[in-house]
């Protein structure tokens, strides 16, 4: 429920943070650096209960390797984010 909830909910908040940087109206520092660690924590508990919940399994198929690769695109979509709130902190 956690993971469905956090990729469609990221969805919305960064295509209205998009939207916003093309029509010329971006969203200040501080609320970026907000959605970015929560983002980040967020995409980090999800592919690590992905991985626990894909690992588990004894026959490996190609189900078994999406939830795997969903997993690790997760916790890389989490580093990216604290790497971006890095930058946002830096203020570059």
């Amino acid at each position: 429920m956690i993971t469905t909830g956090t990729y469609v909910g990221y969805v919305i908040i960064l295509a209205g943070i998009f939207i916003g940087l093309f029509t010329g109206t971006p969203i200040s520092a501080r609320l970026d650096m907000f959605y970015v660690l929560i983002g980040a924590a967020l995409f980090i508990a999800s592919g690590v209960m992905s991985y626990n919940y894909y690992n588990g399994y004894a026959l490996k198929s190609s189900y078994v390797n999406t939830g795997l690769t969903k997993a690790w695109l997760s916790i890389l979509n989490g580093v990216v984010f604290v790497v971006d709130a890095a930058f946002t902190y830096r203020g570059e």
